[in-house]
């Protein structure tokens, strides 16, 4: 588990990178060569491969980076092999790597500047690009920069670019880390460091994100707005703005019960 308290340790790079990876060898290798190409050098770079069986393993294998700290185990889940992989690290701050998106060559270092400069944000992620491997097009994705702008939009969807992020630890040793029983523990984190830090995006386009039919990002509609309920439901904020906590819950419950009706109607008259 993450030391409370911890703030980096003596001796220990200025960021930890952690990446979670299971089977993404078609996508793994320009993940690894987007973050070892950063402008900025001072940081660890935490891979934990989480039980691949498709050659991913192999070639982590291949770079002998002394940055690159590879760790393998059984497969455990996103969320569990991302705690495992902080809890591993030892740097000031903690960024986020998703092992088939790429990050910009200057994202670390826009991104340590900023957190280094405003000791009172604690969280902060960017814009990104998105990019569906069936479709040519890319998707330019905006969302909310400032702290005030993060907290009026959370209690509706989620304000963050998962991949995006670089957090303080301290931060973490306040709210906690990822909770496995989440299906989407990023948007609940998020929902629990805001009660203990400001939070900001910056205005660049530091992430270009990989989205694909056969990942799990395609869920039915469902079950995507029963997850986002979960969370509002459970969010500190439902004490702190009760409000619009619970406005952002009964348009997400209306959302489900509109999906919940189609997927039963599209069932009961499939040929």
């Amino acid at each position: 588990m993450l030391e409370a308290g911890i703030t980096g340790k003596r001796g220990a790079p200025r960021v930890s990178v952690v990446m979670s990876v299971y089977n993404e060898c078609n996508y793994v290798r320009r993940a690894i060569d987007s973050m070892l190409a950063q402008t900025f050098q001072d940081f660890e770079f935490v891979i934990v491969d989480d039980g691949s069986t498709d050659g991913t393993a192999d070639i982590i294998g291949e770079y002998k980076d002394p940055r690159i700290r590879l760790f393998r185990q059984a497969n455990q889940g996103l969320e569990r092999s991302l705690n495992d992989g902080i809890s591993l690290s030892r740097g000031t701050y903690v960024a986020r790597m998703d092992a088939d998106d790429i990050s910009r060559r200057d994202r670390l270092d826009l991104q340590v500047s900023f957190l280094d400069e405003r000791p009172s944000c604690g969280l902060v992620g960017s814009y990104c690009i998105v990019q569906w491997d069936d479709e040519p097009t890319q998707h330019h994705v905006r969302v909310p920069l400032t702290d005030r702008a993060i907290r009026r939009r959370i209690y509706w969807e989620n304000p963050f670019v998962h991949s995006s992020v670089m957090m303080r630890r301290s931060v973490l040793a306040r709210a906690g880390l990822y909770k496995p029983e989440y299906r989407w523990g990023d948007y609940e984190l998020w929902c629990r460091i805001i009660q203990v830090c400001e939070a900001a995006n910056l205005p660049d386009e530091l992430v270009i994100r990989t989205l694909r039919q056969s990942g799990h990002y395609r869920v039915r509609k469902s079950l995507h707005y029963s997850e986002k309920l979960r969370v509002q439901m459970s969010a500190p904020a439902w004490q702190s703005v009760p409000v619009q906590a619970r406005m952002g819950a009964a348009l997400t419950r209306l959302a489900l019960t509109i999906h919940r009706c189609g997927e039963a109607l599209l069932k009961a008259f499939k040929p």
